[in-house]
């Protein structure tokens, strides 16, 4: 008979050498270490499951909050950096509080201490405040804004010829090089007896094959002046564009703008149909003709008449009722 080793911590059992192997396996006394994963702790067999319920690191939890099943060892690094239903304040203390993780990316879009750049960052301004500040700022820099569009378009425009003309210099010296093979060819050929008519013939070939590929290389500036130009013309609407922008966002600084009053003579006019005749101021007769301006609805001026003397003054221009 033998008995077990952990008889000093308390095991009882007793048996033959052959039955030991199998005790050895199941001793509740015996210590063991935890199985979890990141769990150094060893204890007595018997009291690994308690552990593993309770205090084991290693054990798998549900958070508190979205229910995601994660190591009690990973809780803490869960809660602080990505669980997406954990309660927050804004970090801006702009005043919010109780918001989602998961609605903190969409609050910041809107929340009035968020720092932002001026609508007009792209073409040099340097405005870096908080949200809430940026309307004032656009009111009190509405002519610094204009004038940085226009030095931005300019600047590109001036880029735009450049490129230009670099693609037609480039061309140019294509078309040269197309002339001189096309020349170097005649020559050659004109040499060229007939001993040498197959060299010849196999000489324009490849030289046809040159002038071929010349063609296609001038094609492919052409297209790219095209686009250049395309570019160009997209740019000036661009420009139209943000100088809508800039004048629709500062209502407020352009109210203190007194509005034009429009001459007698035009006021009581803007309402006539188009192709009609009207008197003007100096007595002469005006057609009234539609035009359309570079934003709004189709405004209306009074063009001379046919056969009205030249030279004469033109009335204001006025936006039709």
């Amino acid at each position: 008979m033998v008995m077990c080793r952990e008889a000093d911590g308390g095991c009882e059992w007793k048996g033959t050498i052959k039955q030991y192997d199998d005790h050895y396996h199941k001793c509740s006394v015996m210590t063991v270490p935890c199985p979890a994963l990141g769990c150094m702790t060893s204890m007595p067999r018997n009291q690994l499951f308690p552990h593993r319920e309770s205090v084991c690191v290693g054990r798998v939890i549900s958070c508190p909050f979205c229910d995601e099943k994660l190591r009690a060892a990973d809780q803490d690094q869960h809660l602080k950096e990505t669980c997406p239903k954990v309660q927050l304040i804004c970090p801006n203390q702009c005043g919010a509080v109780d918001l989602l993780r998961d609605q903190l990316a969409s609050h910041r879009k809107t929340c009035p201490r968020e720092k932002v750049h001026c609508y007009y960052a792209n073409a040099g301004c340097s405005f870096d405040d908080m949200r809430m500040a940026l309307p004032r700022h656009h009111e009190q820099n509405l002519t610094y804004h204009m004038q940085l569009i226009s030095q931005t378009g300019e600047q590109n425009k001036e880029l735009i010829l450049k490129a230009k003309a670099d693609f037609a210099r480039e061309a140019v010296r294509l078309q040269t090089r197309i002339t001189d093979l096309e020349k170097k060819t005649q020559e050659q050929m004109l040499k060229a007896n007939a001993d040498f008519a197959s060299q010849a013939v196999g000489l324009q070939k490849e030289v046809r094959e040159q002038t071929s590929m010349m063609r296609e290389e001038r094609r492919k500036v052409d297209r790219k002046l095209e686009v250049m130009q395309s570019m160009m013309d997209l740019l000036s609407q661009q420009m139209v564009t943000m100088m809508a922008r800039t004048i629709g966002t500062s209502s407020m600084a352009a109210s203190d703008v007194a509005s034009p009053t429009l001459p007698p003579a035009t006021q009581g006019s803007a309402s006539m149909p188009a192709g009609t005749t009207q008197v003007s101021t100096d007595g002469k007769e005006c057609a009234v003709l539609p035009i359309r301006s570079c934003r709004g609805p189709p405004t209306t001026r009074y063009d001379e008449a046919p056969g009205a003397d030249s030279a004469a003054p033109w009335d204001d221009v006025v936006t039709a009722a």
